[in-house]
């Protein structure tokens, strides 16, 4: 409840926000620029770190974020404030759990993790005991969570993607550098982000 003055009043600035600017995302943007209440990558490939290195103009710091000077008319610069604290204004590039000769991807990160938190519990789930309606409104109840270790969810995820990989036609591909996309229509569960982490 302490924050809710500090929330209130960023609300109301960003409700003074007015822009009918259209921007084109770049390849990849080094920060968040907010414009017309949305949240949209920056035109500019890297906003704040002209200043990284010489200091960061710091404009405000709330509980959550870092807000920076901004020479670009009705925008705002944000960063997390762990990047300035602890990371001299420079974005998180590599994981720290990646060796510095492995590449930052999300196979490696979770691949890297699920050796090192091997025992520990990764992902639960609970089952639906019982559904019921009242109305057009629908209530579960839920039984306890069910927790998988990293390890089973790698070996999980490992043998979707051998599985994945040995349809017909998918070596060929591969040899010949061509893209391959997959798309995954269901709800949303374990079975899910196990079959996201196995297409990556």
């Amino acid at each position: 409840q302490a924050h809710w003055p500090k929330l209130r009043e960023l609300a109301r600035e960003l409700a003074n926000l007015r822009s009918s600017a259209i921007v084109q995302p770049p390849r990849m943007a080094q920060s968040v620029v907010m414009v017309s209440d949305s949240v949209v990558p920056s035109t500019e490939a890297n906003p704040a770190s002209k200043a990284v290195g010489k200091g960061l103009t710091v404009k405000a710091k709330l509980t959550y974020a870092v807000e920076l000077e901004c020479d670009e008319a009705e925008t705002r610069h944000f960063r997390h404030p762990w990047c300035l604290d602890q990371n001299n204004g420079e974005l998180a590039q590599i994981p720290p759990i990646l060796p510095t000769d492995s590449a930052a991807t999300i196979p490696n990160c979770f691949t890297f993790a699920a050796k090192e938190h091997a025992s520990r519990p990764c992902m639960g789930t609970r089952s639906i005991d019982e559904c019921t309606y009242e109305g057009k409104k629908q209530y579960w109840t839920k039984g306890p969570f069910v927790w998988k270790s990293y390890d089973a969810v790698l070996a999980d995820v490992t043998a979707a993607a051998r599985g994945l990989l040995a349809l017909p036609g998918m070596k060929a591909k591969r040899e010949a550098g061509d893209e391959c996309v997959a798309a995954i229509l269901a709800d949303t569960s374990a079975e899910w982000q196990g079959s996201a982490q196995a297409v990556l």
